[in-house]
């Protein structure tokens, strides 16, 4: 196969092919070229290892895994069209690729595209982090500034409302307070909520046992776990005191332990665990549920998301903040036969 040559200049030098296709094999990114029949007369190192070797087949089958040319292949559009193209290719991996193709012809006339592609899977992933960061600040500055001012009235409605409800010639109306009363309270709750979001570090940390303030909340975990008809499986190992900010943990615990009894049904198990791994103090809590689906398990912890109907989406996102400012570690293992969420407390 012979084409034209780009650099005439350098006609005299004989440039060796094989150093060429040598050169190309050792370039971070995947090259190939693309005939008009859609096959790939010639493949990069790199391509190989994305793709595997295309041997005979076309590279909508390579690269897509379909059965027939991609829709807005070039190939298919105008093919006097001399201008580089470009576009953005996720791989079965996850990898995301930057492309880039140009058109030439070689000596018969014939339309070739050569395609390099550029691995951009991390830097995507920082853009979405610096999103999510910029996210982060905007939720606690908001946070900041209204929290305060509305939990006043707020205050100032509920306490009318108990009054209200004391009195005996109301008392036909004492759902209706109470439940006035219970949206407020939930009201409350989200502004603390909110008011966590804006902390940076941890203070008040004392050295102490994850285990005391497991048992602490132990009647609190049960009676919550009895209205749902879970059985709730407490295995406290034998673990070395670390400093915890208390009050913080104990969000944390129940946090971690509501989420697993809302995604159970009646009947499931519940368990709670403590030790040792190495040098850190781990805490484990697993569900029996249906486990997480990827989509989901992806967009865990941004604000606002939640599979719940009455959800904040700041559950998750409060205990990732808590963890962080501990200096601790959070892994989820997740199946269809359940999810267990791993908290890893430096000694």
């Amino acid at each position: 196969m012979a084409f034209e040559n780009p650099y005439p200049q350098y006609l005299e030098q004989k440039i060796d092919t094989k150093m060429i296709f040598s050169l190309l094999d050792e370039l971070p990114q995947f090259v190939c070229l693309l005939a008009p029949d859609f096959s790939i007369p010639y493949y990069n190192r790199v391509f190989k290892q994305i793709f595997g070797d295309p041997g005979q087949k076309k590279c909508y089958e390579v690269v897509r895994g379909y059965n027939r040319p991609c829709p807005n292949c070039p190939l298919l559009n105008d093919l006097t069209n001399k201008e580089p193209f470009s576009w953005e290719l996720t791989t079965k991996s996850g990898r995301i690729y930057s492309v880039n193709g140009r058109f030439f012809t070689d000596e018969t006339n014939t339309r070739y595209i050569l395609k390099t592609g550029i691995d951009i899977t991390d830097k995507k992933k920082i853009e979405y982090d610096i999103t999510r960061i910029d996210r982060m600040n905007l939720i606690a500055e908001m946070a900041a500034g209204i929290a305060h001012e509305i939990r006043n009235p707020l205050t100032t409605v509920k306490g009318f409302l108990q009054m209200l409800g004391w009195k005996s010639d109301l008392q036909q109306y004492q759902d209706y307070y109470q439940l006035m009363i219970n949206e407020l309270e939930r009201a409350n709750c989200i502004i603390t909520e909110f008011l966590s979001l804006t902390k940076n570090q941890t203070e008040d940390l004392e050295l102490q046992n994850l285990n005391t303030i497991i048992q602490t909340l132990s009647p609190l975990i049960h009676a919550d776990a009895l209205q749902s008809e879970i059985t709730i499986v407490e295995e406290l190992g034998e673990i070395t005191d670390i400093s915890l900010n208390e009050k913080e943990v104990r969000q944390l615990i129940l946090n971690l332990v509501r989420n697993g009894i809302e995604a159970m049904e009646a009947g499931k198990n519940l368990s709670i665990r403590t030790y040792m791994d190495s040098d850190k103090v781990v805490l484990a809590i697993s569900d029996e549920g249906n486990g997480i689906k990827p989509e989901v398990l992806a967009k865990l912890g941004i604000p606002f998301f939640t599979t719940k109907e009455a959800g904040t989406g700041l559950g998750l996102m409060i205990c990732k903040n808590i963890v962080k400012r501990h200096n601790a570690k959070m892994d989820i293992v997740t199946s269809s036969k359940g999810t267990t969420f791993y908290i890893q407390f430096p000694t």
